[in-house]
């Protein structure tokens, strides 16, 4: 036999099988010839793949190979040994003796002989599992992946990867069980395939696979629900704060369940919680402590319901509530070091000094330790150091570093030399000097410093500033621009603003062309980018202004006209405006700027409501209205318009409600039972026994909307609509739910501070009664009660923390201390409180006042009186000060000024009483015939054709009212229904019609009588009451 490449003719026929592939020469000059007898190691030539099996016939798994000697196979499912040792051939098939499920795992062959071992890849064998179960009952379906450091999620997916539709019937629990509440028939299937998506790895493992065969039955029964998951009637959870938690509540019934959420200790709407996946999970996306409670889920239908709830217990790692600073001190000092932590369970707390915690640094009496506070007597240059302190407990630990550095510093000047200030002639000028003292810490004007410190002063005319100049359009695109200019000479004033104003042209007559503020910009810009509606054509001019005023516009930039479009929405405000029971009017808005183009118009769709058919109706008009004529009378049509132009049309509109006209005798009838107001009062009087909670709010005519009033702030409400006519009400719609959002929240209800040191002081609060929404936190203002004090504020981002330790302060001065709390709106009304340090071992502190800064001036008492044909109502309003719970006590009251100004109030007061008894004993008797004379025509006058709600001339003479000083005297006509009844019930409409209800009398008659006493709830009789000024103006004389 001949050999050829570089191997030696010498060299045995094994050396040359592994050498060849270390050299290759570059050109073959022949093919190599292995005898048959040669030695070979395994080599795969059919391997197995990843499957699953819906029965014995389908367990088939291919393993062959070829080499010398042949071959022997095994096979390993999940890390152990599968079977026995095959020699020749290894594809694995089922056994008749054994069950299906056993052939569900991994599985790997291994094919050895002599010169080694080959293996396959894992493969993946999904072993269907076959379960069988009656219409109407419940089912779990199991899903138990590999576990993992990261829970994988769970997806419960057909063999086509698409996933199975989830419903309240049919949902995939926390645990990745598949709950069906119910079964129908068409949940039968044989491939709900449950797969683990492990995000870490990228990786999606197909875990099981079932087999689902819902039978019919002919006892599909109601069916009372109950929790497949969780077990039992009360779990208890932990959670950590800042960390995700969501409750779960699957039932199971029939018909499905509902399934309720609440807070047994307070209300669901004020927590975090989230109710998610058809009402089945109250998900925290970042739990708080105001989170943790009693939650409880109700599920229920038709049947029964039942009941689950949960203790939440919210704990947290530790947080910082107070860290120290890193401050510069002097020698001889004494330093404070606050370090304030909270956490569930309690932190404990302790200091470290470089690292090593005070144990095993050497004792100092100077030094002394109280839980949080570290206090350093007398400081030396040798106390600077890195202080270390840590809060701990279960959850974790937080650790903060503060550097203490005991320097000794001359005072310093820290304002900058050459500083030039411009100010108008005749104006006032304040010069700055800022210095700084080591003792203090912090930049003052300090009058025991020698200060060396020239300004110079240059003084000259300010006036508006000029106009832009040369505007410019860059970077021109269909629908953009960008507008530039030069600003104009701004007089000594530095500009504060541009404003940039456009002019379309293109859809208004020249006439009513205008200038229309487009965006201002502010002053070290001189640009701006433009995004422009299509199909319009524009000139903009910019105007510039500062202190002094606004510039005179600058000249128009060039017209600029921008391409067609096709529209980019469509019309708004799509109703029925019918009045015609056979015709149905559909009318809509739309601007003219938002054509887009040419050939503009409007296609409109209609069809019947509820209708079988799915078909539309179209048509096409220039403007609106569109009438649809041959309609039933007060019939429901959906409808919808869409724009179009000659480029294309608009996007799908959104179908709307819209009712064809009422006919004649739903009119006639509505007009009748209008006419009685008698009904309305017996209705809205069944309303109150109801429900003493409940607002009625009565809409007239063809109105379908109302306006409820003085709702409050971050509230739930439910509301309900009933129809009524002459023979009583309809029944009440399905309730609407719906929250109010929130608002700025009310004052702190409490503001109180001590004072541990003669330099601070710690402030201690309440939150609000009324928060109106979710706290964000609070802001603390204090100032020294001087002239012109500086005001210093601090932020609190945890609503939680309700303290605050202030220093340095002065110990020889008054401070004015305000909290403020926030909400995502705004922030709310302040607690304002005066006082000062520790001043022998009490706290001096003083009251701004007993309402908050915000209502320092009086609101005005005001009155309403209105008339409605012979119905004369007054309304009674709060007091003159809000009720604002504070703790501000009164300190002021011993001032001078104050007592000379209540002197002389009382003074003026004791005067007007001696006129007004003067006046009395020469006034004579009042006009009774007259007004006795007034009542009868008053009384004598028919209604006008029986109709109700019109006006006359007289009635608004008898509803003139006089304004009183404060709400102890009782607002409105001379005639006050306070006189003749228990209460009044006065409900506005949304077009300022009342309907108002009379306790125990009737109507009042007209006349200009006397006002009755302030009060009333008083049950007191009245005292003589004296001649109203209008009945002394009306005397005869």
């Amino acid at each position: 036999m001949g050999y050829r490449g570089l191997s030696s003719p010498a060299s045995p026929p094994l050396v040359l099988l592994f050498l060849l592939p270390l050299s290759s020469p570059p050109f073959a000059q022949g093919a190599i010839h292995i005898p048959k007898d040669l030695s070979q190691p395994p080599v795969l030539t059919d391997m197995p793949t990843s499957y699953t099996a819906f029965s014995r016939e389908d367990i088939y798994l291919p393993c062959a190979a070829s080499g010398n000697p042949t071959p022997t196979f095994r096979w390993v499912k999940d890390g152990e040994a599968f079977g026995s040792e095959r020699p020749g051939t290894g594809t694995l098939r089922a056994e008749d003796d054994e069950p299906l499920e056993v052939y569900d795992g991994n599985f790997r062959c291994y094919a050895s002989n002599m010169l080694g071992t080959a293996m396959t890849k894992t493969v993946r064998v999904i072993v269907e599992v076959h379960q069988d179960a009656y219409e109407g009952e419940s089912i779990i379906l199991a899903c138990s992946p590999p576990e993992s450091s990261t829970p994988p999620n769970i997806h419960w997916m057909d063999r086509k990867m698409v996933h199975i539709t989830r419903s309240d019937r049919v949902m995939v629990g926390l645990d990745g069980k598949l709950y069906f509440a119910n079964l129908l028939k068409n949940d039968s299937r044989d491939d709900y395939i449950c797969n683990a998506q492990y995000s870490a790895a990228r990786t999606i493992l197909p875990v099981a696979a079932v087999r689902l065969t819902v039978k019919p039955s002919n006892d599909v029964v109601h069916k009372k629900p109950h929790l497949l998951h969780p077990p039992g009637s009360h779990s208890s959870v932990k959670a950590l704060r800042g960390h995700s938690l969501t409750l779960e509540c699957i039932p199971k019934g029939l018909p499905t369940p509902r399934v309720e959420w609440k807070k047994k200790d307070g209300r669901l709407e004020e927590t975090n919680g989230v109710v998610e996946n058809h009402g089945r999970w109250l998900s925290f996306s970042s739990i708080s402590q105001s989170d943790d409670g009693e939650y409880e889920c109700r599920a229920s239908n038709g049947a029964g319901f039942v009941l689950h709830s949960f203790t939440v217990t919210v704990e947290a790692a530790p947080f910082w509530v107070k860290e120290p600073q890193n401050l510069l001190y002097a020698p001889g000092e004494n330093v404070r070091l606050d370090c304030q932590a909270e956490g569930i369970p309690t932190p404990r707390l302790t200091w470290s000094i470089n690292g090593r915690e005070l144990s095993e640094v050497d004792q100092d009496s100077r030094r002394s330790v109280f839980g949080g506070v570290l206090i350093l007597r007398d400081v030396e240059f040798a106390d600077t150091a890195v202080y270390q302190c840590e809060a701990t407990n279960i959850h974790g630990s937080a650790l903060i570093n503060t550097y203490l550095y005991v320097i000794e510093l001359p005072p310093q000047i820290l304002s900058s030399d050459g500083v030039v200030y411009r100010v108008t002639e005749g104006g006032d000028v304040r010069l700055h000097c800022e210095t700084f003292d080591i003792t203090h810490r912090h930049t003052q004007t300090h009058t025991d410093l020698f200060i060396l410190y020239v300004f110079d002063c240059s003084v000259g005319p300010s006036a508006r500033p000029d106009p832009p100049k040369d505007l410019t359009l860059s970077d021109i695109a269909d629908h953009s621009l960008t507008l530039s200019w030069i600003p104009g000479n701004s007089h000594n004033l530095p500009i504060r603003v541009f404003i940039v104003e456009a002019q379309e042209q293109q859809h208004a007559e020249e006439e009513k062309w205008q200038w229309v503020e487009w965006k201002k910009v502010p002053a070290d810009f001189n640009h701006l980018q433009l995004t422009l509606h299509p199909y319009c054509t524009y000139r903009f001019r910019v105007i510039a202004v500062n202190d002094a005023g606004r510039s005179n516009p600058s000249s128009p930039s060039d017209i600029h006209r921008t391409p067609p479009a096709v529209p980019d929405r469509n019309p708004t405000g799509v109703h029925s405006d019918s009045t015609d029971p056979k015709l149905l009017v559909i009318t809509w808005k739309m601007p003219k700027y938002m054509h887009n183009g040419e050939d503009f118009q409007y296609k409109v769709f209609w069809r019947e409501a509820g209708g079988t058919g799915a078909h539309w109706n179209e048509g096409y008009v220039k403007s609106p209205p569109f009438v649809v004529n041959s309609t039933g009378p007060y019939t429901p049509f959906e409808i919808k318009v869409q724009a179009v132009n000659s480029i294309g049309s608009g996007p799908p509109p959104e179908a709307e409600i819209g009712h064809s006209g009422e006919d004649s005798t739903s009119r006639e009838a509505e007009t009748q039972s209008l006419g009685k107001l008698h009904h309305e009062e017996e209705r809205e009087g069944r309303a109150r026994e109801r429900d003493k909670h409940s607002r009625v709010v009565v809409v007239h005519g063809k109105k379908t909307y109302g306006e409820v009033k003085d709702l409050k702030l971050f509230s739930s409400y439910g509301l309900t609509v009933s129809a009524f006519n002459s023979k009583g009400d309809g029944p009440q719609s399905l309730p609407h739910h719906f929250n109010t959002p929130e608002g700025v929240p009310g004052p702190p209800a409490s503001l109180s501070f001590e004072s541990p040191t003669e330099r601070s002081l710690i402030l201690h609060w309440t939150p609000p009664l009324e928060s109106n929404g979710i706290l964000l936190g609070y802001m603390v203002q204090y100032q020294q009660d001087v002239e012109n004090g500086d005001s210093l504020m601090q932020i609190i981002s945890d609503p939680s923390v309700t303290h605050l330790e202030l220093e340095p302060l002065d110990p020889n001065s008054h401070y004015i201390f305000s909290v403020i709390a926030r909400t995502s709106k705004g922030e709310g009304q302040p607690i304002i409180r005066r006082g000062a340090t520790l001043l022998d071992g009490e706290d001096k502190e003083d009251s701004l006042g007993s309402c908050p800064l915000k209502d320092a001036v009086p609101e005005l008492c005001l009155s309403a009186v209105l008339s409605v044909e012979k119905q004369q109502l007054s309304e009674h309003h709060r007091s003159l000060c809000p009720s604002v719970p504070t703790e501000m006590r009164g300190g002021f009251a011993t001032q001078g000024w104050l007592i000379g100004l209540i002197s002389a109030i009382v003074l003026l007061v004791l005067i007007l009483l001696i006129l007004c008894l003067i006046k009395r004993s020469r006034g004579g008797k009042y006009a009774v015939k007259d007004k006795e004379d007034k009542e009868v025509d008053s009384e004598a006058r028919p209604m006008k054709d029986e109709t109700f709600g019109e006006y006359s001339d007289g009635d608004e003479k008898r509803s003139d009212s006089q304004p009183s000083l404060c709400g102890e005297s009782k607002l409105g006509s001379d005639d006050s229904l306070a006189e003749y009844g228990d209460s009044v019930d006065i409900q506005f409409n949304e077009d300022g019609s009342f309907i108002g209800q009379y306790s125990g009398r009737g109507p009042v008659p007209h006349g200009n009588e006397s006002s009755g006493p302030a009060s009333p709830v008083n049950a007191i009789p009245p005292p003589p009451i004296a001649p109203s000024m209008s009945s002394i103006l009306n005397r005869p004389s």
